[in-house]
Formats: structure tokens, sequence, C-alpha cells
């Protein structure tokens, strides 16, 4: 029996869950959601006194409502009812008629979503269940193209090593695969459904929440206890690609599920229109009421000099208190009354009809526009709400990031540097560098990218001479990602999770550095037809804070770790010793963002076992720990990323789309002020601007930059940017870099954080 919505048990705050795998009577007792899942607004029972509440927020209809009230007076009313009655509750109909429509078509996606179906573990056979009966806990199988029934922990893949690729279009619009892996203790299950079906994991984990990007948990089988993060998950709203089939544990379902976390309940939105036609409406009926008190007062007057004569016509005395006093407050509220009934359509009732078919009729004119029509994807334009079409034309601020949105997402690998030697730069004889093409001979490669050229002959007869510090460099590129490779045709194929990764580990492949296999516990990469195998010890993964992603490895008893990041971040972890070739790098770091390119810098450290081996004792530590995970794990990488040899840098390019440049300068046009977050250097994001037309020559730039040592010293200062241009006849441009913890827009009265970013805007 279904609980009634309003008579459901107050939800206890949760710190962590904890589940055990194929116990569906005891994970039942813990009464965690179930996925069935609902985006509507109104039920049956509660549609009409919802609705009727959000139609009342508007005060034309409260306003009518308050009319009808009183022509419901007899004393006052020179109109019937009915007169009021019927166009308020047409107004209210039309209204409730296309929300009810609006809504109708959720319940129908619901219902759509709710009722798909997926197969499950049950004893040791396979049973197709709807999404709606999906309980946590649960042994649920994925088959390629399916849609991730809920969010789950991977089990075991088609894919050696327990790899799947999943898409996120769903959740953040990106297009390119990535990469999840089943824990290596569990990926040996595969498909043996009695194995699976036995499985006794227990699971413990973080309460449901709206991080995308992060997870929490340990889980303990066969008295082993073992971390769980985020690349072990499969979340709701992705898709399986490219694998045959993937099993995974729920352990979110339904309104617990990350996707849903994040989507929010609906809500009633209100336009600018929509708040404008209420102060209109107020205005109006504030100058109807001091009309009708003017009348009033003039009424008095009248009854006073020429109204005795019509009293007979008039009986007053049948209604008003003989008393003088109390008869003429009487007299005077009634006449009242009686005149704002009298002059009633000042507020026009219609107006509400026409503003609602209008939005209705420009709904439909998005849906059927041809030039909103995409033919690579055949998806056309489509107004999901009927309510805020008006909302388009009253924009005034653009927030956009830059890579995929006006870059094309493209990355190739242009320029480097090597120990401070240059490379991908052609030379005259006069020692000028050659820009055009045309005047230059592209070097032809066994295996490259189509996007990919290549002009400078040095950097191959220094791979031709086994130079050490060469070598070092590709072998990094070959070594220190989380690229994933695939067979096709006989050629590999990367698949990675950002197209930066895609771009060097494919230029590494180029220059002979070919990267073919990796398990948990391998990577192989072939150097001049000799394949060689290192163990990966560890992975320190990249995120948006630490801005850098490193390595270790083991090969011939030697480990070491190679790490690759911002050049500020890798900057401040080398040895000292290393201060002058850094001076050197520098210069070509900056050459490389006056061209516009995205830069990396690589380093390495060599360890020796016993200092490893302690440290590796803490991270594991770390990783298993259910408090504060993500801060242990993260200090614990500090501790070994340090004292660091650089190897030099990269200068990935990464092109303007089609149309930008227009697109900016007719939005700039328009009025619309424009910002653009970025993580590149400060010059870079300087030649982007001027390349997407976003800055143009005749601007004023501003540079604001904190300095390095002040962000150590008060590391928690938040730098807040309002107005950074003076008042000026024409538009400005800013150019912002802040070393802070965070840079604070208002994006809809929440804060998005940043730290080492520059931000352009006009």
């Amino acid at each position: 029996m279904n609980k009634i919505p309003f008579l459901k048990k107050k939800k206890v705050e949760e710190k962590s869950r904890k589940f055990k795998a194929n116990d569906s009577e005891a994970n039942a007792a813990k009464e965690y959601a179930g996925n069935q899942i609902s985006t509507s607004k109104y039920n049956l029972i509660t549609f009409l006194p919802k609705n009727l509440f959000e139609q009342f927020r508007r005060l034309a209809n409260a306003y009518f409502l308050f009319l009808l009230c009183l022509q419901l007076i007899p004393q006052i009313s020179s109109l019937a009812p009915v007169t009021t009655i019927l166009p308020l509750v047409f107004v209210l109909a039309l209204t409730a008629i296309k929300d009810a429509s609006d809504d109708i078509a959720r319940h129908r996606s619901d219902n759509q979503v709710n009722n798909r179906e997926t197969k499950t573990v049950v004893g040791n056979d396979l049973t197709t269940r709807k999404w709606r009966d999906i309980k946590v806990g649960d042994m649920v199988r994925l088959e390629n193209n399916e849609f991730v029934t809920a969010d789950i922990v991977l089990v075991s893949t088609s894919e050696p090593n327990g790899l799947c690729f999943i898409e996120t279009a769903e959740l953040d619009g990106e297009t390119n695969l990535k990469v999840r892996q089943a824990l290596e203790e569990t990926c040996h299950l595969e498909d043996k459904i009695n194995e699976l079906s036995s499985f006794d994991a227990e699971i413990e984990y973080e309460a449901p929440n709206n991080n995308l990007g992060r997870f929490e948990g340990n889980l303990t089988w066969k008295g082993k206890t073992l971390p769980l993060k985020n690349d072990n998950m499969l979340l709701r709203g992705t898709r399986l690609r490219n694998t045959h089939y993937a099993y995974g544990l729920v352990c979110y379902a339904g309104p617990d599920t990350k996707l849903m976390k994040n989507s929010g309940k609906a809500t009633f939105k209100r336009t600018k229109i929509d708040h404008l036609l209420n102060r209109i409406i107020l205005g109006i009926f504030l100058f109807l009421l001091i009309m009708c008190a003017i009348m009033t007062i003039c009424c008095g007057f009248w009854e006073s000099f020429v109204g005795f004569d019509y009293r007979i016509y008039l009986p007053w005395e049948t209604y008003i208190s003989t008393d003088q006093r109390i008869g003429a407050l009487e007299k005077s509220l009634l006449v009242f009354l009686s005149y704002i009934i009298i002059l009633n359509t000042v507020v026009p009732i219609s107006l509400y009809v026409s503003v609602e078919f209008i939005r209705l009729l420009q709904s439909k004119w998005i849906d059927w526009d041809s030039k909103m029509y995409y033919e690579p994807n055949n998806v056309p334009a489509q107004a999901r709400t009927t309510t805020l079409n008006e909302e388009l034309g009253q924009i005034e601020y653009i927030f956009s990031d830059k890579t995929g949105t006006l870059t094309q997402n493209i990355m190739t690998f242009n320029k480097c540097s090597i120990q401070g030697n240059l490379y991908g730069y052609v030379m005259d004889e006069a020692g000028n560098e050659i820009q055009d093409p045309e005047k230059m001979k592209e070097i032809e490669f066994e295996e490259k990218d189509d996007d990919f050229t290549w002009y400078d002959q040095k950097l191959l007869d220094e791979i031709k001479k086994g130079d050490k510090d060469v070598h070092n460099f590709f072998t990094l590129l070959a070594l220190c990602h989380t690229v994933m490779p695939e067979e096709k045709d006989g050629k590999i194929i990367y698949q990675a999770q950002s197209p930066d990764e895609n771009a060097l580990v494919s230029a590494a492949r180029t220059f002979g550095f070919v990267f073919v296999n990796r398990t948990q516990s391998t990577i192989t990469v072939r150097l001049q037809n000799k394949e060689e195998t290192y163990d990966l010890l560890n992975i320190l993964d990249f995120d948006n804070d630490r801005k850098r992603m490193s390595v270790i490895v083991k090969k011939g008893g030697k480990i070491i770790l190679f790490c690759k990041g911002a050049d500020s971040k890798i900057k401040e972890r080398l040895d000292p010793s290393e201060k002058d070739i850094m001076a050197e790098t520098d210069e070509h770091l900056n050459k490389f963002a006056t061209d516009g390119l995205r830069t990396l810098c690589l380093a390495y450290k060599e360890l020796n076992d016993g200092d490893y081996n302690k440290w590796a004792e803490k991270l594991n530590k770390a990783n298993t720990s259910m408090e504060k995970r993500e801060e242990k794990v993260n200090e614990t990488y500090e501790e070994i990323e340090k004292n660091l040899k650089l190897i030099g840098a990269t200068a990935i390019e990464d092109k303007l789309q089609d149309g930008v440049p227009q697109c900016i300068e007719r939005l700039a046009r328009a009025g619309i002020k424009i910002w653009v977050l970025t993580g590149d250097k400060v010059e870079t994001a300087y030649n982007i601007g001027l390349s997407c037309r976003l800055i143009t020559n005749d601007m004023e730039i501003y540079i604001i930059e904190e300095d390095t040592k002040k962000r150590h010293d008060d590391g928690q200062k938040c730098l807040a940017i309002n107005v950074v241009a003076k008042p000026e006849p024409q538009p400005n441009s800013r150019i912002i870099k802040g070393f802070c913890s965070r840079i604070l827009f208002n994006f809809n009265s929440s804060a998005s954080s940043s730290r080492n970013e520059s931000a352009s805007g006009s």
C-alpha cells in the first residue's frame, strides 16, 4: 500500500550507509529509497490546491477574487457575480489546462523511465525487472548502449581487468567516453552467474549527496577491506558504451541517486514579465483606490447638497444607522466599495489570457523553427516549458567556459620544451620563425592522427640519437595518464577521459613511444618494436584543486614517480636545483601562451624502496578511511610529490569552433555582457580573447593578480569580483587571475569556486 505523501515518516539524516550484496531481506529492513522517480509538480490530489495557490500569487487573479467577494454583497453590488465568476474561471481554467499539459508530459516521461527494463541476478538466474522495482543491494546486469539503472558499484565487466566505457552526456554534456573500472579483486567474476549470486560482500559508503565527482566507500569481502572511489562507480543517467556487459551493485536508488540530487524539485518559476505585471497591476489598483476615494468624497458632497431631494428613491435609512456619525461612515464605506465594483475593468482580466496564449504559441514556434534544427543528430529544438520563453530576451550576462564551448575540444600536440630546448618552431637561414605552413615541409610519420602536423626535424633527430631527456619526456607521456587502448582493425584507438590526455598519448605514439596496454597493475609501451612492461604501483589522480596527476611505476628494480600538471603547481614542487632550467622553461611557456596554446609541465622523481613502502602504507590507511578520506589522501599525495626534477613542457592547440567570433560579436552588440572562465595562463587567455573577439584592440585591459606568497599566508582568503573597470562610454574587457581559495560569482544564489584560474569577460 502506497503511503500518503504528507503522512510519510520524517527522514533521518544519514552519515553513512551499509548494505550486504544479494541480501534483499536485510537491505529492505533499512528502508532505503526505491528506484522510482518523480519529476512532476502535481498529482490528482494536489493539482487543484497547488495550482490555484500558484495562480493566485498573480495579483490580477487575487484582485478578481477579491472583487468576486465584493459582488456577493448585495448592498454594494450593482453587477451579478456571474460577470466576474465566468471570466475568472475561464482564466484560471486556461492556465490550469496549460500547466496540467506540461505536467502530464512530465508524468509520461517519468513512467517511461520507471518502466524501463533491466536484468538482475536473482538466485542463479537473470531476471528481467522494471527500473521502479530495483532496490539497494541488487546485483544488476547492464548491456552495451543501455542506460545505467541507478548508481551502482561496478563488480565485473566483459572487458579485461574489469574495465568499461560510459557516456556521460546526460550528466555533464560531454560526449567523449570515460573509463570506469571494477576492483581487481572482483573483476574475475565476469559473467559467472553462480559466483555473482553468491557474492556476499559488505559495502559501507557515504550518505547520498549531489557531488558527481566523488564517491567514498569500502568493500569488505573475504576478510579484506578494499577502498572504493568514483572510478568504481556507474551513475544513473550515464550510458554503457563499447562494453558487452557490466555487473554492479545498486548503492543509491531513485531520488537518492546523484542525478536526482542535482535535479532538485519542480518549482513554480516566475519570469521578469510576471513580476513586472504584478507591479503594474499593483500600481493600477492603487490608482483605482485613489479614484474611488476621490469619488466617495465627491459623493459625500453631492449627498449633502443635492442628494437630499432624491432620498425618496434612495432609502438610505433602510440600510444605514440613524446615528449620524455611524451612518456617515457606513455610507462612505458602501459607496467606496460600490465604486471599486463599478470601475473594476480598469484592471484587464484578459491580460493574462493573452500572455499565456502568446507564450504557448512562442513555444510552438521554437519547436518548429528549422534554423534551430541540428541535422547531424536529427535533434530539433524543444521548449521544455511554456512559461519562461520571454526570459531568453532578458539575458544580460552569459557565463561560459572556454574548452569545448568556444573551442572544438579537439586537442593536437603542437610544440614542446625539453630541458631548455624548444621544439616545434621552424626557422629560416636568418634565424626568423617561419609561420606560413606552405613554406614548411610537413614530416611524414608511420602512424599519426589526422589532425596532427609536425614540421620541426630537430626533435626526430634527438630521438634517433637516443637523447636521454627526450626519451624521458616521451616515456612520461606514454605512462602518465588514465587512457585505455582499444584495438580495432589492427590499429590502436585510445579512449581518454580528456582530449588533452588523448593528444599527449597520441603524440608519444607518433614519435615512437607507443602505449600498448594496461592492466590494474601494469602498463606496457612499445619502443622501436620492442615492448617494455612497467609495474603500475599507484595513480595519483588529477582533480581541479591539485591540477596535476602522477603515476608511480617500477621497472628493473627502480621506482619512478612521473608527474604532469599546471606549471604553477609543478614549479612549486621542484627541487631547488631546478631553478635555472625552470627559468628557461618559463620563457618557453610564455611564448606558448602568447601563441594561444594550452601548456603543461612534466617532472619526475626517483624513489627508494624504503621511503616508498612507508608512503604506500600511509596511503592505504587514507584510502580506507571513512572520515575526511579525500583530505587525507591529498595530504598523502603532497608528501611524495616534492623535490621533483623538471623534464619539460608541452603545448597543445585547441582551435576555435566555426562561427564563435561572429557569435560573440553579435552578442556584444546586443548589449549582453560575456564572462569566460578558463584555467589557462593570462597570456593564453588574452590571446584567445582576441581571436574570438571577446577582447578587441581598442579596449582598455585590466589585470588583477594576487601574489603567490600572500596566498600561502592567507589560504582561505575569498576574492569577490564585482566591478573591474572604470565607467566609460565604451565597454571594457577584464582579464582576472587570482591565487585564492575561491573566486565567487553569483550563479542563481550559489557560489562557483576555482583555484588558480583566469577569467576573461566583457
